[in-house]
């Protein structure tokens, strides 16, 4: 994900479907708070188990996919 409030919108779609999401950041968000170079990008991790479900709800709702698709 690109930012905080698109990650915050997805993480809210997939746990409305009973999908437990956790936002990981690489980088401190408070001395980044925006990407740099891509390098700020965070990621939403989702059980294994769920993750082919996950997938195919981000596709129907049009919501972004970036790394691991």
């Amino acid at each position: 994900m690109a930012s905080d409030p698109e990650s915050l919108v997805v993480k809210s779609i997939l746990e409305s479907h009973d999908i437990t999401v956790v936002i990981r950041s690489p980088l401190t968000q408070s001395v980044y708070p925006i990407p740099v170079n891509g390098a700020g990008r965070l990621r939403l991790l989702v059980p294994e188990e769920d993750a082919d479900r996950a997938r195919e709800i981000i596709d129907v709702e049009g919501l972004p996919r970036f790394a691991g698709e």
